[in-house]
């Protein structure tokens, strides 16, 4: 069975020469893969949205809640980077791991998809067993390579790409330099990130790591607490979200 996507193809890029995505979620027991932009949670949201529709249309009732975590558990992370696909594996079900792999290669070399979290034994000891060490994604050595890998590790959530992705913890990293620019932004568009950031700072990943967070903040002095105001569906008055937004760059 041919892989379905969700979303724009992998590698696909915007009139910046941005991916559209940079991250995706597949699902080999299904033959999906979700690229639409977001984080990889929103994308198991919407595979089993994209699941309960087609239950509906098929005249059978919802998943329920156990079957909805079931299929979310099944799923694997995806990076996009470059022209190669980096699976970032459960080290418990590396089983899917490979499925994933091998569904993967029905659009692109083998030579293009690569395991991340080699430290984990698990991990690596799996992959060493297939005699395929040479699939493992290693950092660069140099510093241009070092420097290539950060610059184009800046992404998007749901607008402007501000954050710096962690591909081996799945944590997208803001800097000061870049919640500086928000500056600039009308209020509307303000409030979008000021709200974004909020919402994803206080989630984790499935792995345990917080989806965002602060870069060289230290001791707990600056964080998520400092945006829950935000996490309120409310109106604000632009002056007033002007202050706090100053408050909160003086604070950072």
């Amino acid at each position: 069975m041919s892989l379905e996507i969700l979303g724009p193809k992998p590698f696909e890029r915007d009139e910046s020469g941005r991916l559209k995505s940079p991250i995706g979620t597949i699902f080999p027991r299904y033959n999906v893969l979700v690229t639409v932009p977001g984080i990889h949670a929103s994308q198991r949201h919407i595979f089993i949205s994209h699941l309960n529709q087609k239950r509906i249309s098929l005249g059978l009732s919802p998943l329920n809640y156990e079957e909805e975590i079931r299929i979310a558990s099944e799923a694997v992370d995806l990076v996009f980077e470059g022209d190669v696909i980096l699976i970032r594996p459960d080290p418990d079900r590396m089983d899917l791991a490979f499925e994933a792999d091998e569904l993967l290669q029905q659009i692109v070399s083998k030579r293009r998809i690569k395991f991340l979290m080699a430290r984990n034994e698990k991990v690596k000891t799996a992959i060493k067993q297939r005699g395929e060490c040479w699939r493992i994604s290693a950092l660069p050595q140099s510093k241009e390579g070092m420097k290539n890998l950060i610059l184009n590790s800046l992404v998007a959530i749901g607008s402007r790409p501000i954050y710096y992705y962690n591909r081996h913890s799945g944590t997208r990293y803001l800097t000061y330099s870049k919640f500086a620019s928000l500056e600039s932004l009308p209020p509307e568009e303000l409030l979008f990130h000021l709200h974004e950031i909020a919402v994803h700072a206080h989630r984790v990943n499935r792995f345990g790591n917080p989806e965002v967070a602060f870069f060289g903040v230290q001791n707990n002095d600056f964080g998520p607490a400092d945006f829950a105001p935000f996490l309120e569906e409310r109106s604000w008055n632009p002056d007033e979200l002007r202050n706090i937004y100053q408050r909160l760059k003086s604070k950072f």
